[in-house]
C-alpha cells in the first residue's frame, strides 16, 4: 500500500505560485541568470528570500506565498515579494515580468537549472523539457478532508475553460501571433501525464492508482502529473494549473478571488458529479485557449451550445455571496469588469504590439506592467 498520506489544511486557505520571465530590460530578451539573481537574493536569509526559487529554465523564477485565508493580506504579501526581488533585479540589471509565454525567444536557447531533478526530467523528456518552460500561475485552495479534495478537483473541471478565458496571456509565441488567446497550455499538453484526472472519488483508489502509477515506473512523486487540476495531499490542497502568469500581481489576486469564492459555492451547493462531465472536457478547453471570452462551450444537457461569457457572468452572480463573506468582493468585481469588456491580458499585449509593432517593447510594456501593478 502507498504512503501517499492526507495532511488536512483549513477549508479555502489559499497559497498561489507564480513563474515570471527573467528578462534583460534593455532588449526585452530572455536572460539565463536565475543562478546569479538567486544567489544575490538568498545573500540575505530571510523569509522572504525563502520564498523565491528556480524553475527548471535559468530564464525562469518562481515565488511562493504562504497559507492566507484573506486574498487582500495574499496580495500584500506578493507586492513584499516583488520590493525584495526588485533590490537584487536592480543590481544586476535584470528585470522580471509576467504573461504565458516569451513573444520571440525561441526555446533552444533556454538552459536548464542545474538541480538533479531538471536535469533527469531533462534527460527524460528531452526538447520538451525545454519548449515547457513557459510562465504560469498555480492555485491552492484548502480542503479538511481528502474526500473534499477528490470532489473539488472534479467539481471545478467543468469551470477550466474559465480560469483559461481569464488568464489567458499567451498570444504571441516564436515570433508570430497564435490566434490563440493561450498558446501555453500546448506546451503542457505534449506530456503522457497532462490533461484531466481520471474519475476517481474514492480516496483509498486514488492511493491505489498512484502507486500502480509508481509501480510501472510512469512517475516518482505527484509532480509529474501535470493534470491541469492535480491533489496535493501533504499540503491538503487541490492546486488548479491552467492560468497563465498574469501580467500584474492585482490580476494575480483576482483569479485567486475568483477561484477561492467558486470553490466555497461548490463545497456549499455540492452540484453531482459524473464522469460524463468530462466528454466535452477536451473540446471546452480547446475552446477557451482558442477563442478566450468569445469560445463557445458544449453542454450535453442542451442541443445548442452555450457562449464561455453568458456562462462565466452567471457564475460570477453565483459566487458573489461568496466573495462578500471572504472579503474578496472587491476584487471579484474587478474581475468581472474585465470580463465584461473582453479585457484579458492577451489582447492587451495585441492591442500594444497593434500599435507599436515591436515585441522588445512590448516586453518592456510587460516589465512595467510587473513593477508597477
Amino acid at each position: 500500500m502507498t504512503d501517499l498520506t492526507f495532511v488536512p489544511s483549513r477549508p479555502l486557505t489559499i497559497g498561489t505560485e507564480l513563474e515570471w520571465q527573467l528578462l534583460d530590460p534593455a532588449t526585452g530578451k530572455l536572460s539565463n541568470s536565475s543562478i546569479e539573481l538567486l544567489d544575490h537574493v538568498h545573500q540575505k536569509d530571510d523569509a522572504l528570500a525563502e520564498q523565491i526559487i528556480p524553475e527548471g529554465v535559468q530564464n525562469t523564477i518562481e515565488v511562493n506565498s504562504t497559507v492566507h485565508e484573506s486574498v487582500t493580506l495574499l496580495l500584500e504579501e506578493l507586492y513584499a515579494l516583488r520590493d525584495r526581488l526588485q533590490i537584487s533585479l536592480s543590481a544586476l540589471n535584470l528585470a522580471l515580468a509576467g504573461s504565458g509565454t516569451h513573444p520571440f525567444e525561441a526555446w533552444t536557447k533556454r538552459e536548464v537549472f542545474p538541480k538533479t531533478r531538471y536535469l533527469k526530467l531533462h534527460k527524460q523528456y528531452g526538447f520538451l523539457f525545454k519548449r515547457f518552460a513557459v510562465f504560469g500561475q498555480h492555485i491552492h485552495i484548502g480542503c479538511s478532508t481528502a474526500q473534499d479534495m477528490l470532489y473539488l478537483i472534479h467539481a471545478l473541471a467543468r469551470y477550466i475553460p474559465h480560469f483559461i478565458a481569464l488568464s489567458a496571456a499567451s498570444p504571441f509565441y516564436a515570433g508570430v501571433d497564435t490566434f490563440f488567446e493561450s498558446s501555453r497550455l500546448t506546451m503542457v499538453d505534449s506530456f503522457p501525464t497532462s490533461g484531466a484526472m481520471p474519475f476517481i472519488q474514492d480516496w483509498s483508489k486514488f492511493q491505489e492508482y498512484y502507486e500502480q502509477l509508481r509501480s510501472f515506473k510512469l512517475i516518482e512523486s505527484l509532480k509529474e502529473l501535470y493534470w491541469d487540476i492535480r491533489p496535493h495531499p501533504n499540503f491538503g490542497t487541490v492546486e488548479i494549473r491552467v492560468f497563465d502568469s498574469p501580467l500584474s500581481l492585482r490580476k494575480a489576486a483576482t483569479l485567486v478571488a475568483y477561484t477561492q469564492a467558486l470553490s466555497a459555492y461548490l463545497l456549499d451547493t455540492r452540484p453531482s458529479l459524473h464522469p460524463s462531465l468530462y466528454l466535452p472536457y477536451n473540446y471546452n478547453r480547446f475552446s477557451a485557449l482558442r477563442y478566450g471570452f468569445n469560445a463557445m462551450l458544449v453542454d450535453f444537457n442542451s442541443d445548442t451550445p452555450k457562449p464561455l461569457l453568458e456562462d462565466l457572468l452567471l457564475t460570477f452572480a453565483q459566487i458573489k455571496p461568496y466573495a462578500q463573506k471572504l472579503g474578496s468582493l472587491n476584487l471579484l468585481e474587478a474581475l468581472e469588469i474585465e470580463c465584461r469588456q473582453g479585457i484579458n491580458d492577451a489582447q492587451k499585449l495585441r492591442d500594444f504590439y497593434k500599435k507599436e509593432g515591436n515585441f522588445g517593447a512590448m516586453m518592456k510594456y510587460a516589465i512595467k506592467a510587473w513593477q508597477q501593478s
